[in-house]
């Protein structure tokens, strides 16, 4: 989706639109018009509290991290590959900030 930066991006930085969450695949600078990935794509994220695979996962902005709290978190996705291997450890989650 087509989007005009509130700062600056780079590859692969999420941003929390709201409720749902939109990742640049390249560099956006600030206050020009880039994209972000609506959702699909497979991304490494740090695993905040150790989400099973397959579970439901939302982008911690504060932390930049998922985690499996909802609450003032925008969904991200889930858990597809290398989850419950411990808190701050790298899994690979699908993007799907729609379900």
């Amino acid at each position: 989706m087509n989007y005009i930066a509130l700062h600056t991006y780079i590859a692969t930085d999420p941003d929390s639109l709201g409720l749902t969450l939109g990742i640049a695949h390249h560099d956006i600078t600030n206050n020009a018009l880039g994209a972000l990935a609506a959702g699909g794509g497979i991304y490494d994220v740090v695993n905040l509290n150790n989400a099973a695979n397959y579970a439901k996962v939302w982008w911690d902005a504060t932390n930049t991290k998922i985690t499996t709290v909802s609450t003032n978190n925008a969904l991200f996705g889930f858990v597809v590959e290398n989850g419950g291997g411990g808190a701050n450890t790298t899994c690979r989650a699908k993007h799907f900030p729609n379900v």
